[in-house]
């Protein structure tokens, strides 16, 4: 709470500020006062670190929201072992991690079979995003922490907001030219992308809010039209532009500091030489998207092709009405020139 207040007041937006804050508190004070009376459920916070564990206890952040939302956090050594969880035997756990790959270490390791959240399946991902240094995320942090906790509490409001459009398939091709398919359960929340065709459509779907960084991207160059959609986000984004070979504008590692769960990108960018081939991010539960138009993915390189990638980044963010107004314009312009072309 203190760090927003605090930036309200640097840049003198406290009313803003306050409202952020009040929606925090809110949403604590909605979950303890729905939950009155019930019993704790023993908690525990954990991550993988390669062959550690690490608990996070009441010291963390992730620790403290827990204990807030009504959790009981088990009391538990930093570097935690197996043996350790076994025996404290907690109701719920929450892994960090940003996929559910992080909740299924848990789930399918024999070792915990007996453990009360493995048995009950109440072991839920919880993406470090949301519980370090949080920021506006926070909310999100608490959203997960109070779904996990209180599972019927949050099944209304879940049913209320999913939507009937995922899950979501789209196809693809990785480096190698190969078909790939990818579906999407939800909406991708942190994205990157790769030079300024790809910003600009994120831009011209209304998704700017989505990006975490832009790779290759000249802000002064965009589009004047979308300047407006810039100036909300601008200084949120990051940009990346510190490369001499094109070819390889972004490490890997780099990327997966970022924690995208969804990279936009031309064919070179997923060389080895930048961030790795399609089949690494997408085995790792991160959408991937390649333009059909990028290098030498298409035997020829069409307005069919334009219209594809924004129809399905569309889909991809169930924006398909905004997405196919876009595509509309672009026909109706060729339209436009070809009919008092044409003989009669």
């Amino acid at each position: 709470y203190t760090d927003i207040l605090n930036i309200g007041k640097i840049f003198d937006v406290e009313d803003r500020a306050n409202e952020i804050v009040d929606q925090l508190k809110s949403e604590v004070d909605r979950v303890i006062s729905s939950t009155a009376g019930q019993e704790k459920k023993t908690c525990l916070v954990f991550e993988f670190l390669g062959g550690n564990i690490w608990n996070y206890d009441k010291t963390m952040l992730a620790g403290d929201m827990v204990i807030s939302m009504g959790g009981d956090l088990l009391d538990a050594p930093s570097d935690v072992g197996k043996e350790d969880i076994i025996n404290l035997d907690p109701e719920v756990i929450f892994v960090i991690g940003d996929t559910e790959e992080a909740a299924k270490t848990v789930l399918e390791d024999p070792s915990f079979a007996s453990v009360k959240a493995v048995q009950s399946g109440s072991v839920y991902n919880l993406p470090l995003s949301y519980v370090y240094t949080s920021g506006v995320r926070t909310i999100l942090g608490l959203n997960a922490i109070g779904a996990g906790l209180y599972p019927e509490l949050y099944a209304d409001a879940a049913s209320e907001t999913k939507s009937d459009h995922y899950p979501v398939t789209i196809e693809n091709v990785n480096f190698e030219l190969e078909k790939t398919e990818f579906t999407y359960e939800k909406a991708p929340e942190r994205v990157i992308t790769f030079w300024d065709n790809s910003l600009e459509t994120m831009l011209a779907l209304g998704l700017g809010d989505r990006i975490i960084m832009a790779v290759g991207a000249n802000p002064e160059g965009l589009l004047p039209e979308l300047k407006e959609e810039y100036d909300k986000i601008a200084g949120g984004l990051e940009f990346y532009n510190d490369f001499l070979d094109t070819n390889a504008a972004l490490s890997k590692e780099s990327a997966i500091m970022m924690e995208p769960d969804f990279i936009l990108a031309w064919k070179s960018s997923f060389s080895d030489k930048t961030i790795g081939d399609t089949t690494y991010w997408n085995e790792k539960g991160v959408g991937t998207y390649i333009a059909l138009n990028s290098n030498n993915v298409s035997e020829y390189r069409t307005l069919e092709n334009e219209y594809t990638d924004i129809l399905n980044i569309g889909k991809i963010f169930d924006v398909e009405d905004r997405a196919n107004e876009i595509v509309d314009q672009l026909k109706s312009e060729v339209d436009r020139v070809i009919s008092p072309s044409r003989p009669a």
